[in-house]
């Protein structure tokens, strides 16, 4: 029974983690007859589901099978994996439970293609440090193609030993251009870096090739904390002739908590560069600044008006970034919520809502937008009236009905009890309303704005099914 069970559902995909488990709790002769059990018939016709499944078991349990029976079974998984390497086929040993050290051993395999077992080894999720180190080796490798491939491999592996950092260092110097960006990249993954490998890195900076001299800022730039030679290093490269390497340069110093008055002279400098990328990079640096000078914000605000969306959209967010903005630069922000550019919109609404406090004219443009015809842009709209709901009740005479009935549903009606329960109510032709302060002054209504308040929001009752407001006594 348990036979004609394990026939019938072994290549069931669903029963596949069964396997594993089972394969991992038996020991013994049990465990070898259940090997056997999974190789005879009815086998897979075409082979490769067959092998997936004997290697998902044999992951689980190598260590308690007997030597003849691994050795048996990773011979016939070699016999399929050069079968795949030569139709060029390779998802069966992107596996993660591919043996790797029959992969590894493969390398040294004078007829094998080494650079693609190392891209193979690179798309596992985890390797083992021998693993790595036995990729590290690579590294000099003859061919340079394969010394790249073992660079690229060594990019994905977060954990390094000081040997492997060496190892990288040392290609930065490689003669090949793709094996020294490869090792610039792999060595810009890498969450900590020896005392050599910085200054190897600044050397990189001033390498002719330039996605050498870009992946090294690239590299730099994963450091939250830079030396001052390295920032002015950074400060050189964010005038290279290459558009990448200065975006990047760019990107980098936006990395660091703290700059120079002279870092952030050079970012607004950049700011004017003749590409939209390094423009947009230099915008986003400097909004990583808490705190920027009258001229930088000048600039920013300047920016809003720039040809190109993202530099537009990161010169919004970096003032959005600001602790306070004047009075005048909020006014500019506000003329960014009638750009073209829907993130744009989005973004300056969003902005404008971290500020304490909003313009009359700064809340007009923001009701103006309550109609645009993109969501996320209406919501960040009614975002920022919730955080400044003060501001809008001298506004609510001026409104037509849809206006105050989404105004009432969205940002009047409060969501939870921290917030104000106040009250709106209309009497002898004026407009109270409560803030957290107290009560607010009265807001003098004609007789048509007084009507058009209470029919908008009489409308939205009537349609939840509330009864109405009385006629003599217009409570809100």
């Amino acid at each position: 029974e348990l036979k004609t069970f394990i026939a019938e559902h072994k290549y069931n995909p669903r029963y596949e983690i069964v396997w594993w488990m089972v394969a991992g709790l038996l020991k013994g002769a049990a465990l070898e007859n259940f090997f056997t059990l999974l190789e005879q018939k009815p086998r897979d016709l075409i082979g490769v589901r067959h092998q997936q499944v004997i290697m998902g078991c044999l992951h689980e349990a190598r260590a308690q099978l007997k030597k003849t029976t691994v050795d048996r079974l990773e011979t016939e998984l070699m016999q399929w994996f050069h079968f795949g390497m030569e139709l060029r086929k390779y998802a069966l040993y992107r596996q993660s439970t591919f043996p790797e050290h029959l992969l590894l051993a493969e390398l040294t395999n004078p007829e094998s293609n080494k650079q693609t077992i190392i891209q193979i080894l690179s798309a596992l999720s985890t390797l083992s440090t021998v693993t790595i180190s036995g990729l590290s080796a690579f590294l000099k490798d003859e061919d340079a193609s394969v010394r790249s491939a073992a660079a690229y491999a060594l990019r994905n592996k977060n954990t390094l030993s000081d040997d492997d950092i060496s190892a990288l260092i040392s290609s930065l110097t490689d003669k090949d251009q793709f094996v020294r960006s490869g090792a610039t990249e792999a060595l810009g993954h890498h969450n900590t870096l020896s005392a050599d490998a910085i200054p190897a890195l600044l050397t990189a900076l001033k390498d002719q090739n330039e996605s050498v001299r870009s992946a090294a800022v690239n590299a730099l730039s994963c450091r939250n904390t830079l030396s001052a030679g390295a920032i002015s290093a950074l400060l050189t490269a964010l005038k290279d002739q290459n558009e990448s390497v200065r975006s990047a340069a760019a990107n980098a110093l936006g990395s660091q908590n703290t700059l120079s008055a002279g870092a952030i002279s050079a970012l607004l400098t950049a700011l004017k560069d003749k590409n939209e990328s390094v423009r947009s990079a230099a915008a986003n640096a400097l909004g990583s600044q808490n705190t920027l000078s009258a001229g930088a914000i000048s600039a920013l605000l300047t920016a809003l008006k720039d040809k190109n969306e993202p530099v537009r959209y990161e010169a919004v967010e970096a003032l959005g970034r600001q602790n306070t903005l004047s009075a005048d630069a909020v006014s500019v922000l506000s003329s960014s919520l009638k750009d073209q550019d829907t993130f744009v919109r989005s973004i300056a609404a969003y902005t404008l809502g971290d500020q304490n406090t909003l313009s009359a004219d700064a809340i007009s443009a923001l009701l103006t937008i309550l109609k645009d015809k993109n969501e996320p842009v209406r919501y960040e709209a009614f975002r920022t009236l919730d955080s400044h709901v003060d501001a809008l009740y001298p506004l609510l005479p001026s409104l037509d009905l849809d206006l105050i009935q989404a105004l009432y549903t969205s940002v009047l009606f409060p969501k939870d009890f921290s917030q104000l329960i106040a009250p709106l109510y209309i009497q002898d032709n004026q407009l109270h309303f409560y803030t957290a302060k107290g009560p607010g002054q009265p807001i003098e209504l004609t007789s048509e704005q007084s009507a058009m308040i209470i029919k908008a929001l009489r409308a939205v009752r009537a349609e939840a099914g509330i009864a109405p407001l009385p006629e003599e006594e217009p409570f809100l």
